[in-house]
C-alpha cells in the first residue's frame, strides 16, 4: 500500500460507515456522456497487417520524455500507448481536435490501452462489476498501487461522477505531489502529469456548474441561470462533504476550485460503454481530444480484444479532415452548454418554448398543471419545451396551424410529422443542409398537394402552389446559410400543426371532413385504424373558410414569440456587437465563460426571432 497518500483519508475508522449512512438529496448532475454510435462489422487491418497498440510497460512510460520541438500533444500520445498515428492534434473549425495525417477508411484511428484509462463501474453494488474492478487492478499495476480506503470509494455506492471526480482528484494530489517532491526528476513527465497539463483550467470551462452566480446572471435565460445555481451549489456540497482536505470525507482536494475543476472535467470529457452487461465510465487522455458533431464521421467503443479504446472512423475521411464524434445526437443547445460548455449554431434539435396556458404534459398531475398565472410553472414549462424530446411529451390545447401551408410559407418541403425538412429544391436524397455540425440525415416523405375533389380543397391546391412559389423567392438570398435553414426547420417543427383533417387523421377523419355523415361516420368510428400511414390522405392545404382563424392563432403566437424578445435585457444586434468586440479588439475580449454565455443567449434569440419572421411572412402568404 502506498503509505504517502494516506494523508487524503480521516484518521477515524468511522468515516465510511458515515458516509454510507447519510441522507441521500436529490443529485442535480445528470448523467451526462458521449454514447457510442452502432458500427456495422469492419475490420482493423491496414495493408493486411492486424493494428493493435502495444501497451508501453511501466519503464518505458516513465523514461518518456520530451524533446524541445516535441509537440506536448504527441507526447501525451505517446506516454498512453497510442500507436496507430491516424490523427494528430490541431486547431479546427470546432476547436482543438484530432485531424487525420493521411486518408482512411472504415477502421480504428485511435486505440489506447484500457490500463491507461480511469474506468469505473456505474454501478458497482447493485450490478455486474468484473469488468471495472478488473482494470482499476490493471490500472494500479501500470501506474502504483492506491490506498485500500480509494478502492472501497471507487467500488462503493455513490454515484458514478462523484468516484470519477475523486479519482480525479487523487491523480491530481498525487502527481502535485511528485512535483513538489522534485520526483519527476530526469524521465520527464509520467501520463498522468501530461494529461493534466493539457485539460483547460477552470477558468476554462464553461460548463453551467462553472458559472457563479454573477456571471450566471450574462445567459438571461431563467431556466438556465436556475440550472446553473443548481449545479454549482452541487458542486460546492459535493467538494465540502466528500473531497475538501479541511472537512471532507476523502480529502483530495485543495481548494473548492479543484473540485469543480474536477467536476467539470468528468462531466465534460467522460466516455460511456456497457461491455457484456456492464455500464462503465471512462476517462480516456488523448482519445478524449474528439470534438462532438452532429454530422460526425467517428465514434467510439471498447475493442473487440478488451484491451484497449478505440476511435474508428465511421465512413472514409479524408487526409486533413476532423475525426469528430457525437456526444449526443439528440441534445439541444441547453443539454450542450449544461454538459460541455458550448453551443452549436443551428441546432436541430433546439425548439422555441410556446406559452405554457396552452400546453399540458402526459406526465403532469392535477396539482401540477401549466398556468400562466403561476411564474415557476411558467418557467418550468418552458425549460421542458425547449428541446424537441421533451416538446413530443407535450400536448397542445389550441388551434393548430396547418402544417403543409406553413412548410410552403417557410420554404421547406419534406415531411414535417416526421421533422424530415430540408429547403424547397434541394434533393431529398441529400442530408439535410444544417450548419456543418449538424448531422441530421434527412429521408423527407412527401408533402403533397391536396387532390380532394371538393372545390375548397381544389382552390387552396391552387393557392398553395402560388404561396410556394412566393416564399421560394422569399428565402432565396438564404440559399447556403445552413444556421438559417436548420433554425427554420425548428421553428416550423416547434409550432402545434395539422395535416388539414383536425390531426394526424386517417381515411376516417378525411371523409367526415369532407361531408360524409351518417352511415359513413358510424362506420368509420369503429374502423380500425392502419398500422402504417399507407391508405392515409397526405396532408391538405388550408382552405379559405379556414383562413380567418388561422390568421388570429398566427398572431397569437407572434404577440408570445415578442414578448419572449422584449423581456430580455439585450437585443440580437446588441448581442453579436459584443461578440465582433470580443474577437476584433484584444483589449475588450470578455472571458471565455461570459463568451459563451453570450453565444448561447444569442442563439436562443436568432431562433424565436426567426420563428417570429416566419410567421409574420405566413400572413402574408394568407392576405
Amino acid at each position: 500500500m502506498d503509505t504517502t497518500l494516506h494523508h487524503l483519508f480521516p484518521s477515524t475508522s468511522t468515516s465510511l460507515h458515515a458516509a454510507s449512512q447519510i441522507k441521500k438529496s436529490p443529485l442535480p448532475l445528470r448523467r451526462a456522456k458521449c454514447r457510442p454510435t452502432k458500427l456495422l462489422p469492419s475490420t482493423s487491418m491496414r495493408s493486411g497487417v492486424a493494428l493493435k497498440a502495444q501497451a508501453p510497460t511501466a519503464q518505458q512510460a516513465s523514461t518518456a520524455t520530451c524533446t524541445p520541438d516535441q509537440d506536448p500533444s504527441e507526447l501525451l500520445r505517446d506516454l498512453a500507448g497510442e500507436e496507430l498515428s491516424f490523427v494528430a492534434m490541431a486547431p479546427t473549425a470546432l476547436g482543438r481536435g484530432l485531424v487525420t495525417r493521411e486518408p482512411v477508411i472504415r477502421q480504428a484511428i485511435v486505440s489506447v490501452p484500457m490500463h491507461n484509462s480511469l474506468c469505473l463501474t456505474d454501478e458497482p453494488l447493485s450490478g455486474i462489476s468484473v469488468f471495472g474492478d478488473r482494470l482499476q487492478q490493471a490500472w494500479q499495476q501500470q501506474h502504483g498501487q492506491m490506498p485500500q480506503e480509494m478502492q472501497d470509494f471507487l467500488q462503493g455506492e455513490e454515484r458514478w461522477d462523484i468516484r470519477m471526480t475523486g479519482w480525479l482528484l487523487y491523480v491530481l494530489d498525487k502527481e502535485r505531489q511528485r512535483a513538489a517532491g522534485g520526483s519527476l526528476g530526469a524521465n520527464g513527465p509520467s501520463l498522468w502529469s501530461q494529461y493534466l497539463a493539457l485539460l483547460p483550467s477552470e477558468h476554462e470551462m464553461c460548463c453551467l456548474l462553472n458559472y457563479s452566480q454573477e456571471e450566471a446572471k450574462e445567459l438571461q435565460l431563467q431556466q438556465l441561470m436556475v440550472e446553473a445555481k443548481v449545479q454549482r451549489e452541487w458542486s460546492e456540497y459535493c467538494h465540502s462533504y466528500y473531497f475538501s482536505k479541511a472537512s471532507g470525507l476523502y480529502r483530495f482536494a485543495d481548494s473548492m476550485e479543484d473540485s469543480i475543476w474536477a467536476a467539470s472535467m468528468v462531466r465534460s470529457r467522460t466516455f460511456s460503454e456497457n461491455v457484456n452487461g456492464e455500464g462503465i465510465t471512462l476517462m480516456v487522455p488523448y482519445a478524449d481530444l474528439a470534438n462532438h458533431s452532429f454530422s460526425h464521421n467517428s465514434t467510439f467503443c471498447v475493442g473487440q480484444s478488451r484491451q484497449n479504446f478505440e476511435l474508428r472512423s465511421v465512413v472514409h475521411i479524408d487526409k486533413g479532415v476532423e475525426a469528430a464524434i457525437s456526444y449526443g445526437e439528440a441534445k439541444c443547445n441547453y443539454q450542450l452548454l449544461r454538459d460541455y460548455g458550448f453551443v452549436v449554431p443551428g441546432n436541430p434539435n433546439d425548439r422555441i418554448p410556446l406559452h405554457p396556458s396552452v400546453l399540458s404534459f402526459a406526465d403532469d398531475n392535477s396539482n401540477n398543471s401549466s398556468s400562466s398565472s403561476s411564474g415557476g410553472s411558467e418557467d418550468e414549462s418552458c425549460l421542458r419545451f425547449s428541446n424537441a424530446e421533451e416538446s413530443s411529451k407535450a400536448v397542445f390545447k389550441g388551434h393548430r396551424l396547418n402544417g403543409l401551408s406553413l412548410v410552403e410559407a417557410a420554404g421547406l418541403a419534406g415531411d414535417w410529422m416526421k421533422g424530415e425538412l430540408y429547403p424547397q429544391g434541394q434533393c431529398s436524397t441529400t442530408s439535410q443542409p444544417h450548419q456543418s455540425q449538424n448531422g441530421s440525415q434527412a429521408q423527407p416523405g412527401q408533402a403533397t398537394s391536396s387532390t380532394d375533389s371538393d372545390s375548397g380543397a381544389g382552390s387552396s391546391s391552387t393557392s398553395s402552389n402560388a404561396s410556394s412559389n412566393a416564399a421560394s423567392s422569399r428565402w432565396s438570398s438564404k440559399a447556403g446559410d445552413d444556421a438559417f435553414w436548420s433554425r427554420q426547420r425548428c421553428a416550423v417543427l416547434s409550432l402545434p400543426l395539422t395535416d388539414g383533417y383536425n390531426g394526424r387523421a386517417g381515411a376516417g377523419a378525411a371523409a367526415e371532413d369532407q361531408g360524409g355523415g351518417g352511415l359513413a361516420k358510424s362506420i368509420m368510428s369503429w374502423m380500425a385504424k392502419p398500422i402504417t400511414d399507407s391508405g392515409q390522405p397526405p396532408p391538405r392545404a388550408l382552405r379559405p373558410d379556414e383562413v380567418s382563424m388561422e390568421r388570429a392563432s398566427v398572431q397569437e403566437h407572434i404577440q408570445h414569440m415578442e414578448g419572449l424578445l422584449q423581456s430580455l435585457p439585450t437585443t440580437v444586434e446588441e448581442d453579436q456587437a459584443l461578440l465582433e468586440q470580443h474577437a476584433a479588439a484584444a483589449d475588450q475580449r470578455l472571458s471565455e465563460r461570459l463568451a459563451t454565455a453570450v453565444r448561447c443567449r444569442l442563439e436562443w434569440k436568432l431562433l424565436v426571432r426567426q420563428g417570429l419572421h416566419l410567421l409574420q411572412a405566413y400572413l402574408e402568404c394568407m392576405r
